[in-house]
């Protein structure tokens, strides 16, 4: 597949998995919203863990970092983005648990929750891959569309020789006996 193929059709991805992460948000906050008391601050708070949640990743998502930033900046990025994770999907678990516990079964009320947040994961880290590869393949475009690899050497060169009356290595000089 050539590089401009490739891109449209990582640019299509990128689109469907922006549509999981809509789908999920939408689907979180409404659970959320259930649970809420129906007044508007209440409301606002209960939009507050799914929101939150979407932001961190879209940033990270679409913010891609540099490959030579030192490994403190990605994992602090890393840790600080799963912290954000892990605590907006206890609150909204808890809020969408409660939500499907007055609407459906025991059953649903217990994994629905986690299977839209983890959705909501699953999505935002096919962005973030999603993201470098597009960027990869834009620089390859960039370039010409030619990838160039560094072709491995067979053999390593031959930089010093036995010398015949010593038994001892001697610098190459170039000759037939390199």
């Amino acid at each position: 597949m050539n590089a401009a193929k490739k891109l449209a059709s990582l640019i299509w991805l990128r689109r469907l998995s922006r549509g999981v992460m809509a789908f999920g948000f939408i689907t979180s906050a409404g659970g959320n919203v259930l649970h809420a008391d129906k007044n508007p601050i209440s409301i606002g708070i209960a939009l507050l863990a799914p929101s939150i949640l979407a932001l961190a990743f879209e940033l990270v998502s679409r913010i891609p970092l540099r490959k030579e930033a030192h490994w403190i900046s990605k994992a602090l990025r890393i840790g600080a983005t799963g912290g954000i994770a892990t605590i907006m999907a206890v609150i909204s678990y808890q809020h969408q648990r409660d939500a499907f516990g007055m609407w459906g079964d025991e059953l649903q009320a217990l994994l629905l929750p986690a299977a839209i947040d983890g959705l909501m994961i699953v999505g935002s880290i096919s962005l973030i891959e999603l993201g470098v590869q597009i960027r990869d393949i834009e620089a390859i475009i960039a370039a010409g569309g030619v990838v160039r690899k560094v072709k491995e050497p067979t053999t390593p060169p031959k930089t010093a020789t036995k010398g015949a009356s010593t038994g001892r290595m001697q610098p190459c000089s170039g000759g037939t006996g390199c």
